[in-house]
């Protein structure tokens, strides 16, 4: 479609040699075949956009017998087709990406299981969260009116397990 585009372009030049809008569009046409076939979807994609928007100026401006319609017509096609294409490929995409994010979270689950259940009963090596473990232990160590004393201090280690854990996890 982009050869046709350009040949039909060329021929509109003979007629209207320095037309800005038509050299513009060649200039496209030439780049966008230019392009390696390494070059990402998205870029092509966005190159053929660029084309349509502005061959739609030509056209709105254009008499009939020198319109682009038909090349548009395909250049359109192509587009579409490229379209379909990018948004097939982002199931797959999506699937890598979580894939990717599940093997980062296997490398860190030991490190977490060791924080949560293995280092229950340690205190954090950060003065500033071993105050704050203490200040909620002493808060739990307090007996309540009821006399419920080992179901606060339970709370507390579940509080700090907790502050431990949300301080991994921005650290990541």
């Amino acid at each position: 479609p982009l050869s046709t585009m350009s040949v039909r372009l060329n021929e509109l030049l003979d007629e209207w040699p320095e037309h800005p809008l038509l050299l513009q569009l060649l200039a496209i046409v030439d780049r966008l075949l230019g392009l390696p076939v390494t070059v990402p979807l998205k870029q092509a994609l966005t190159g053929l956009e660029l084309l349509l928007a502005r061959a739609q100026v030509w056209e709105e401006t254009a008499a009939h017998h020198v319109s682009l319609q038909q090349q548009l017509a395909a250049v359109s096609g192509l587009a579409t087709r490229w379209r379909k294409l990018e948004l097939a490929s982002w199931r797959g995409l999506l699937e890598r990406v979580k894939a990717k994010h599940a093997a980062g979270a296997l490398k860190s689950w030991y490190y977490l299981y060791q924080l949560l259940v293995l280092d229950q009963g340690k205190p954090p090596s950060d003065p500033a969260a071993a105050a704050s473990d203490t200040a909620v232990g002493a808060a739990a160590a307090t007996p309540a009116a009821d006399g419920s004393n080992a179901a606060g201090a339970n709370a507390g280690n579940g509080d700090a397990a907790y502050r431990r854990v949300a301080s991994l996890v921005e650290a990541f």
